[in-house]
């Protein structure tokens, strides 16, 4: 996303993928339930927040994925978000996800 972030479409559709992918490695490590559909990985997202202390970025990646569907498909409106913003808001989640793998690393 960073490498195309002249390119809206290439940023949000990246940063779903991206983020999509640190919810799911943060929930598998903290034993959250989700199934492999966009809609249950938010809903992990939020679990994560709120057992966990992570940021929600629920709103996020349903924001993300209306980008993404808009893009792609066409059928739907894409949200008003700023590329800048989610770029680094994708990045901070990301640094949270690796901290919290570092810690259980440690641990072991």
């Amino acid at each position: 996303a960073q490498e195309n972030s002249d390119d809206d479409d290439q940023v949000f559709i990246w940063c779903f993928y991206a983020l999509e992918n640190a919810v799911v490695a943060a929930a598998t490590h903290a034993d959250e339930d989700f199934r492999r559909d966009h809609w249950t990985k938010a809903e992990a997202a939020r679990r994560l927040a709120r057992d966990s202390g992570m940021t929600d970025v629920s709103d996020l990646l349903r924001d993300l994925n209306d980008a993404r569907k808009g893009t792609a498909y066409g059928d739907v409106e894409e949200p008003e978000i700023d590329p800048e913003d989610v770029l680094e808001q994708v990045g901070d989640y990301i640094g949270e996800v690796e901290k919290l793998l570092a810690r259980a690393k440690k641990g072991k």
